[in-house]
């Protein structure tokens, strides 16, 4: 995983989910989408249980 994957991997998924992609990029060239979709959703599966879906 790329040094900005891991830095990402740091990143609230609030805040992550709010970032636009073009944010993303514009600040992480680097970035391979396939390790931006795998901290995505390791990260939403690690916050999953703190959320009610009926939210």
């Amino acid at each position: 995983m790329s040094e900005v994957a891991r830095h990402l991997s740091q990143l609230d998924i609030r805040d992550l989910c709010r970032m636009p992609m073009s944010e993303v990029a514009r600040h992480s060239p680097q970035l391979d989408i396939r390790d931006f979709c795998r901290i995505w959703i390791s990260e939403l599966t690690r916050h999953w249980i703190q959320y009610d879906i009926r939210d």
